[in-house]
């Protein structure tokens, strides 16, 4: 079960993270949060491995009543997507197109998995 809440908090604050700079006049409470971020290797290293963890654990331990294996597809890969942007921080600006341009996107989707995941933790899609 504390894996459930882990993969909402993670793929939530990942979401909130990706959207800070298209809604930042209702995100600045992530405006620490992001400064922090970029400016810690170790915390990005931290934040890659938890959410690789995080998904591995998503496939093994699915949410019941699910498939034994594989059971949480789609937040297991939105867990992988959303860690590997983590190390990709590193040449990243406070401002720049890269968090800008594709990452309203991904926020959104993020967000959108989360809070389906969240509402319906026994819909599993396999």
């Amino acid at each position: 079960m504390q894996i459930y809440f882990l993969t909402i908090f993670y793929l939530t604050l990942t979401a909130f993270f990706l959207l800070i700079e298209s809604y930042r006049e209702y995100l600045t409470f992530m405006i620490r949060y992001r400064h922090i971020l970029l400016s810690s290797i170790k915390l990005r290293v931290f934040f890659f491995l938890f959410g690789i963890v995080l998904g591995v654990l998503n496939l093994l331990f699915p949410s019941s009543p699910g498939p034994r294996f594989l059971g949480d597809l789609i937040p297991a890969i939105a867990l992988f997507l959303a860690s590997i942007y983590y190390p990709s921080l590193k040449e990243a600006r406070i401002g720049d197109a890269t968090l800008y341009g594709k990452g309203k996107t991904r926020g959104l989707i993020l967000l959108a998995i989360s809070c389906f995941h969240f509402m319906l933790p026994n819909c599993v899609l396999i």
